[in-house]
């Protein structure tokens, strides 16, 4: 089986999640980071959603679905170790 760019990557995104000061990211900065980053981490065979599915298998970010009394529609979140609870609900 053919090893996916991904997987030779890891390292590099790891890193980069891992040294970012930033500990919660919306799905809109997700898919701007994996844009930014494609050609530095050699992911261009990839799509932001394959990105952010990728991310969470390979247990660099949880993510989860929040629905806010003041919100219309559901949010999701993506959150490194480095959160906790309350950085998740806030975003911060």
């Amino acid at each position: 089986m053919a090893i996916s760019r991904f997987q030779k990557a890891p390292e590099s995104v790891r890193g980069y999640f891992n040294k970012s000061p930033q500990k919660v990211f919306t799905l809109e900065e997700i898919d701007f980071i994996f844009q930014r980053h494609t050609s530095q981490w050699s992911l261009r065979a990839s799509t932001a959603e394959d990105f952010e599915k990728q991310l969470v298998q390979s247990n660099i970010l949880q993510a989860g679905k929040f629905k806010f009394a003041e919100r219309i529609k559901t949010q999701i979140r993506f959150w490194s170790t480095k959160a906790d609870l309350y950085d998740v609900v806030i975003g911060k």
